[in-house]
């Protein structure tokens, strides 16, 4: 089973990055499960504003595509803290 597979890939994940542009139903399950179980998670989006109110709240990392050097400078900056690390490699 796929699910079994995710649940496993979230569970033994050290942070969970999201991307819920489109709220895809699955995605907003697998945050809600990361959730659950405490895991630090980078939220992106493409559209900030169309978050639900449940995630609205939640730090987001907005972007565009094609990603521009500020986003990307964002993202690290986003999983460094999550991670508890003073430096991510981008290589």
């Amino acid at each position: 089973w796929i699910t079994n597979q995710i649940i496993e890939a979230i569970t033994d994940a050290d942070a969970i990055l999201a991307d819920i542009t489109g709220l895809n139903p699955n995605v907003m399950w697998e945050l809600g499960y990361a959730q659950a179980l405490n895991k630090p998670v980078v939220v992106v989006n493409q559209n900030i504003g169309a978050s639900p109110f449940d995630v609205r709240g939640w730090r987001q990392v907005e972007y565009r595509l094609p990603a521009t050097e500020e986003n990307v400078e964002l993202l690290v900056s986003f999983l460094q803290g999550c991670l508890g690390l003073d430096e991510l490699s981008t290589s």
